[in-house]
């Protein structure tokens, strides 16, 4: 829908970073790398939100906005259709698709990325000054160049399980 529920924090302050470490399993990547992105998703959804996309859409195509009565009501019709859990993991779902978006782009540019999800997603959440905001965190990104020496992965072959078993042919 392109609704965009989501925010991505580029945390920056080494003492943030440092703090968030110790909330990560002590993944070094979390102080190491050249940059960290946490992803965060909505708590919930309003009609506001749907209102100030609608608006965006009417700024930057030109349109008008009753052009749009039967895309709303579209939306309403698919968020509405939904219980709350469900919701909730949609939502989840749509930042993941972003992640994913934001690896390929970084491989594309020659860029390492980590994906992180073994960290406190609650303890992030006071660090980051997250918790009474419409947003909690999900995972984060470290992105950065990788130290060939200092990551003993780097050069080991990695372990896949064979294409045919991952992906049939149905």
């Amino acid at each position: 829908l392109g609704l965009q529920m989501w925010k991505f924090l580029d945390v920056r302050d080494p003492s943030v970073r440092s703090r968030l470490r110790e909330v990560s399993w002590g993944q070094p990547q979390v102080t190491d790398a050249s940059r960290l992105v946490v992803f965060c998703a909505r708590r919930d959804f309003k009609p506001e939100d749907v209102q100030r996309y609608l608006e965006r859409i009417v700024e930057v195509r030109g349109v008008t906005m009753d052009s749009l009565d039967q895309y709303r009501a579209r939306i309403f019709e698919l968020v509405g259709s939904k219980s709350p859990e469900a919701l909730k993991a949609w939502l989840e779902r749509q930042v993941y698709i972003a992640l994913g978006f934001m690896m390929s782009c970084a491989a594309d540019l020659r860029v390492d990325t980590c994906a992180l999800e073994g960290m406190d997603p609650l303890a992030y959440d006071r660090i980051l000054h997250l918790e009474n905001s419409p947003y909690y965190t999900l995972c984060a990104l470290a992105l950065g160049y990788r130290n060939e020496e200092a990551d003993k992965y780097a050069r080991l072959a990695k372990v896949r399980f064979d294409r045919d078993e991952v992906i049939p042919v149905i």
